[in-house]
């Protein structure tokens, strides 16, 4: 602003709002929009003696409350990306915005990350992904039908045959999991017709009746397992993205469940007496238990789930956080009960004794296998079950708040989904107009009334 400007006044058009301000002012911010701005300006109008400014009046308004105060002041109706492109605009540093306007411009920034993030969950996998994937060497009807395959898979409720698909997966499951189950219990076990006292007729007779039992349920954990089989191997031919579906741990637990799902029953079944122990070593048996785990992957496909699984994602230092405050106070109280029951107590043998009890008062489990005897070793019980309790809350309100913000955008975006205007139906109105209009130009020559 040159030195004959600062005693006249500068005149704006903002939208056709005429506002009138000293112009002297803007010589304290050199360095914004309004700053710099002369008579050579696009914006000047030299016949009307105005500069047109076209965007929002009443945010102007509080711009030009800027340049008096030095503090700027935005509106709570604007989102954060409406205030973005005016600080943008006008030239102005964040720095600037005064902090009672600092949830207005970074909420609904991280509303807009929330969004995305949600996004991001969602199947979006397109058949160009397959085919640029895997080249053009495949047949077009082939990659459709992959492409057809994933989206079952990945979003059951997309179609009937994903529903029902879904619903049979889910049956194995937990026909799978009520197997080991009976596995573990005495009417499946064959040892019990070893009886001495037992007569050789009820011994054979309860052979017999278990054995058939035994069968009959090996059967039925072979068909979910192969149902689930069949599901790990559709997945593994439709995944578009092999390297991430080779990364993904439950694929690797699937496999090795079913295939010594398969192993125990080929090998139970031939034998007449099944007396022998056909699950191996005892790494097998915690595989054979991991069938459990296939939960995991029916449940990553409810919304629920998948907020949790982004909370999770989001707050991973917060966790990480969590998890070294939780260690170093359990050290602290396994140090200080061992030397407080120290000649006292049999129970607090050494360090790591002791850290099993700060472990579980901690966590306000109380197993009661090792209880401090000593007045003062009651106190740090007391303050360790306490200190548990506080330090538990930490996670309980990250994913709660998180949870509830991720839910909520859900919910939103899921309404904004639904009312929102197709693209192709829109396309279809857009050319749907365009004919009418060109027939109306031509007098409706040609055209037909429907």
């Amino acid at each position: 602003m040159g030195s004959e400007q600062q005693e006249l006044k500068i005149r704006f058009n903002v939208r056709g709002s005429l506002i009138t301000t000293l112009g002297s002012k803007f010589s304290k911010f050199p360095n914004t929009k309004l700053g710099k701005l002369t008579k050579d300006a696009p914006e000047y109008n030299e016949q009307l003696d105005e500069y047109f400014i076209d965007r929002n009046p009443m945010v102007f308004h509080f711009i030009l409350d800027f340049y008096d105060k030095g503090e700027l002041h935005l509106p709570k109706t604007l989102c954060a990306g409406s205030i973005k492109n005016e600080l943008e605009f006008w030239e102005i540093q964040e720095n600037v915005l005064r902090s009672c306007c600092w949830k207005t411009r970074y909420n609904d920034e991280d509303d807009s990350e929330a969004y995305a993030m949600i996004n991001d969950l969602d199947f979006k996998v397109k058949p160009e992904r397959i085919i640029n994937n895997e080249g053009m060497g495949i047949l077009k009807h082939e990659r459709k039908l992959r492409y057809n395959i994933w989206r079952i898979l990945q979003k059951p409720a997309s179609s009937i045959l994903g529903k029902a698909w879904f619903t049979l997966v889910f049956f194995s499951v937990t026909v799978s999991i009520l197997v080991f189950g009976l596995s573990t219990t005495n009417i499946y076990s064959l040892q019990d017709s070893t009886k001495h006292n037992a007569s050789e007729a009820e011994k054979e007779d309860h052979l017999a009746n278990t054995t058939l039992f035994r069968h009959c349920v090996l059967w039925t954990d072979f068909a979910s397992n192969l149902i689930l089989f069949i599901d790990f191997l559709l997945q593994l031919y439709s995944c578009p993205n092999k390297k991430e579906f080779a990364f993904n741990l439950l694929n690797y637990i699937d496999l090795l469940v079913s295939a010594l799902i398969f192993h125990i029953v080929y090998s139970d079944l031939s034998r007449v007496n099944g007396h022998e122990d056909i699950m191996g070593p005892s790494i097998f048996k915690y595989v054979y238990a991991l069938r459990a785990l296939r939960l995991f992957r029916l449940l990553m496909h409810t919304r629920g789930m998948k907020i949790i699984k982004l909370c999770i994602k989001v707050n991973f230092i917060e966790f990480l956080f969590f998890a070294a405050l939780f260690l170093t106070c359990a050290c602290i109280f396994a140090a200080v009960i061992y030397f407080a029951e120290q000649g006292k107590n049999s129970e607090f043998t050494d360090f790591f004794e002791s850290i099993w009890w700060a472990l579980i008062t901690l966590t306000t489990v109380g197993y009661g296998d090792k209880v401090p005897e000593s007045v003062f070793g009651h106190v740090i019980g007391t303050m360790a079950a306490f200190s548990g309790i506080l330090i538990a809350t930490i996670p309980i309100v990250v994913i709660s708040s998180n949870y509830g913000n991720f839910y909520s955008c859900y919910k939103v975006r899921d309404k904004h989904k639904k009312s929102s205007l197709p693209v192709k139906n829109f396309e279809e109105g857009k050319a749907s107009q365009k004919k009418k209009q060109k027939c109306n130009n031509s007098g409706g020559i040609g055209c037909s009334k429907f």
